[in-house]
């Protein structure tokens, strides 16, 4: 149940950063169980990235461990990990997701700049234009 909290509260920050669509939890709940690589459970939930994770529990400590994954490859673009202690779930939930979209967005935002500066100059469209005049900002 603490995970499922955790994955909520996670959807629900990375919901409020406007630059990226994402997919419902319920969505993505529907494909557990199944043993899809990234690769197939991106394109099962037509996402271009996914968002995945473990949470173990030592006693009265938790590690979260989170993943940002190109859904094409299946490489990591970022990775960190998570640790604290079990005092206050929902405190711990809301930090924990705050983190991980804070640190999420950035990764995303290089991850399509590299998308787009990889396209031929005349097949790029006018979101791939914008992604590639960012670093010059």
């Amino acid at each position: 149940m603490f995970a499922d909290g955790v994955v909520e509260e996670i959807t629900g920050a990375l919901s409020r950063v406007h630059e990226f669509d994402v997919i419902a939890r319920q969505s993505a709940f529907a494909l557990q169980g199944e043993a899809l690589d990234v690769p197939q459970a991106a394109a099962r939930l037509g996402a271009q990235y996914i968002v995945e994770g473990t949470v173990r529990r030592a006693g009265d400590r938790v590690r979260i461990a989170a993943q940002l994954v190109n859904g094409a490859d299946g490489h990591t673009l970022w990775s960190e990990r998570f640790d604290d202690r079990l005092d206050d779930l929902f405190d711990l939930q809301d930090r924990i997701a705050s983190q991980v979209a804070g640190q999420i967005s950035p990764s995303l935002r290089n991850a399509e700049i590299a998308r787009a500066t990889g396209r031929a100059p005349q097949n790029r469209s006018a979101y791939d234009l914008l992604l590639t005049a960012y670093p010059y900002f």
